[in-house]
């Protein structure tokens, strides 16, 4: 009987850490992917603003020479510079984000890990089968059971 349940638990480990394995990769990878688009969107806003700022240089150096077209084009470079500030900072939010998504991941990663080799450990350990009366045994001549005798003898 002990070596028909060893065998049982050890068919089902042998199953449980590549299943999880493949799930942790799956996850692994969208959230690289994720990480990586918000990184390109990040830059990609910082890329922006910068092309703004020259862009509002321009403009100023423009409207020295044309003062009635200076006031629409300096109105609509600022328009875009506060949506490109609000844009910039909705992905660095985003990119916080992702970076707290993926440190809960290794965390969870790293329990799961520790977790599966736990569960190795206990299913390649030898299964000690004792009955009721040997575990008995076992427990009674502990401090617990000299406690029983002593205020059983009262």
């Amino acid at each position: 009987m002990t070596e028909l349940q060893q065998s049982k638990y050890q068919d089902l480990q042998a199953g449980l850490p590549s299943e999880l394995s493949m799930q942790l990769a799956e996850v692994a990878l969208a959230l690289g992917s994720a990480e990586d688009q918000v990184t390109s969107s990040f830059s990609q806003c910082e890329s922006c603003g910068g092309s703004l700022a020259e862009l509002g240089v321009a403009v100023q150096e423009f409207g020295e020479q044309n003062p009635l077209l200076s006031k629409q084009l300096g109105d609509a470079v600022v328009k875009l510079t506060e949506r490109q500030r609000q844009t910039y900072q909705i992905a660095f939010l985003l990119f916080v984000q992702a970076e707290k998504l993926v440190e809960e991941y290794h965390s969870m990663k790293a329990f799961i890990l520790a977790w599966i080799e736990k569960a190795e450990d206990l299913v390649s350990g030898n299964i000690i089968w004792s009955s009721a009366t040997q575990l008995q045994e076992q427990i009674l001549p502990g401090p617990f059971h000299t406690k029983c005798i002593i205020f059983n003898k009262r």
